[in-house]
């Protein structure tokens, strides 16, 4: 399975969202999109239900507010993606073990799917939104002392997209996301069921703060000790 990013974004901002139409008009307004959709069908034909229900999904979800949207525009997206262009399957394909590498990938995703800074999705390009190629579904960070350190420098500002891992509470929400998707699915009778909890139980990267007890023992040494101050409170016992 390849882990080269060679697909392109579905889903715009929430403002953008919210105004375009359901169903596969809205890649009308996105031909880079449209095209890969249509392109990664032809090998996947249940791709098409796959971006419709999501679509629907995500509909659901931004009434609520633009960062509920955003948050599971992420996620979901993110597994679309993953799905189609890496494990070569649809959404409702995808078996546990499938699901369990797409978690693993996640939180350490290939650097190819990984950017250097956040970037918008598409940028306006002759009155349609076209693909922004700097976008990746993750993006690397920088703390904000070195990021401040290096502009007060002259220095241009560049972050490493080599080994970057998702972080507890962001694989927790990914989980969550992904999960609810799957919930969603599964009502609207387009999945057969949710696995995602079974494999959150699982997961080892949910585990925080896990430590090792260590159980103290006397050495030889302080046992001696600790054995012949008794001895020696037992004679002075026995004396008096």
């Amino acid at each position: 399975m390849s882990k080269a990013f060679n697909a392109t974004p579905l889903f715009d901002a929430h403002k953008a969202f919210v105004r375009l139409p359901m169903g596969l008009t809205m890649l009308n307004e996105y031909p880079d999109s449209k095209q890969f959709v249509e392109t990664i069908c032809e090998t996947i034909p249940d791709a098409r239900e796959d971006f419709l229900h999501t679509q629907a999904f995500l509909k659901s979800y931004s009434r609520k507010s633009e960062a509920t949207y955003r948050g599971y525009r992420n996620e979901v997206e993110r597994l679309l993606l993953w799905a189609w262009t890496v494990a070569n399957k649809s959404v409702i394909q995808l078996k546990r073990p499938d699901l369990e590498a797409y978690f693993d990938f996640v939180h350490g995703p290939s650097s190819a799917w990984v950017g250097a800074s956040v970037q918008d999705r598409f940028k306006i390009i002759g009155g349609e939104s076209r693909q922004n190629k700097n976008w990746r579904p993750f993006a690397a960070k920088i703390a904000k002392e070195d990021r401040k350190e290096a502009l007060s420098e002259g220095l241009s500002v560049e972050t490493s997209r080599d080994g970057h891992l998702l972080s507890h509470e962001a694989m927790k929400i990914c989980y969550s996301a992904v999960s609810c998707y799957y919930d969603y699915l599964t009502d609207e009778g387009y999945a057969f069921g949710n696995p995602i909890p079974a494999i959150r139980k699982q997961s080892p990267f949910l585990i925080k703060g896990a430590t090792q007890k260590n159980i103290k023992r006397l050495s030889d040494l302080q046992w001696d000790y600790v054995l012949g101050k008794r001895t020696d409170c037992s004679r002075q016992f026995a004396r008096s």
